[in-house]
């Protein structure tokens, strides 16, 4: 009796750690698909950004976002040392994308 209670409890635990890993490779998958289609909007003409609803400054904003800053509803601000350290790199990110634009405009002209 006492093995199949164990055999049930070991099969029942290995089931949850293989849901688990599900879930966080989804949301792995997720973070690097939305990062890579966030650092494709600065690149983005104008006219095609107007398309979607976005002005420059939105596409920069959205592009300075965290990997794993997936939901699309407002952001909730963070207040301590959490956010202080979400908003420098958010900083951050936005002062590479706009380096990376100027080399982009300097080199075509």
């Amino acid at each position: 009796m006492s093995a199949l209670i164990i055999s049930r409890a070991s099969s029942a635990r290995s089931a949850h750690g293989v849901r688990g890993w599900d879930r966080l490779t989804a949301a792995i998958r997720l973070a690097l698909r939305t990062h890579a289609t966030r650092q494709t909007l600065p690149e983005m003409p104008d006219h095609l950004l107007a398309d979607i609803g976005l002005t420059r400054a939105d596409a920069v904003a959205e592009a300075a976002r965290l990997p794993w800053d997936t939901n699309p509803r407002r952001r909730r601000r963070f207040t301590g040392l959490a956010g202080g350290i979400k908003q420098a790199l958010e900083n951050a990110r936005k002062r590479q994308i706009f380096t990376r634009l100027r080399r982009g405009v300097v080199s075509d002209v």
